[in-house]
């Protein structure tokens, strides 16, 4: 029982820091793509419960956040009946902001 718990609270303690260290880079990247604080906030919670749920089997934190950003975004944007060239232009600009999470 005692390894459970020091396992859970290394999984806790790991996702704080992460979430810390990657949440202000995330959430402007998604801001500058939606335009909204709002949603960029519905998106990261996304990603960071996404994250959460795969926390094991991510190697490369930054990447893996910022890939399921931009799929976060995409969706986003199919559900507001967007058409494929649309969230293309919308997404084409995204190099910078989802490189170093800042524009």
């Amino acid at each position: 029982m005692a390894t459970t718990t020091t396992t859970d609270t290394r999984k806790r303690d790991k996702f704080t820091e992460l979430f810390t260290d990657h949440y202000p880079a995330l959430f402007n990247a998604a801001c500058v793509k939606v335009g909204s604080e709002s949603d960029a906030e519905d998106i990261c919670q996304e990603v960071f419960i996404a994250l959460h749920h795969h926390l094991d089997e991510v190697e490369n934190v930054r990447a893996w956040l910022f890939g399921t950003l931009r799929n976060k975004v995409m969706e986003f944007y199919r559900k507001k009946s967007r058409s494929d060239e649309e969230i293309d232009a919308i997404m084409a600009d995204a190099a910078l902001s989802f490189v170093n999470g800042y524009r």
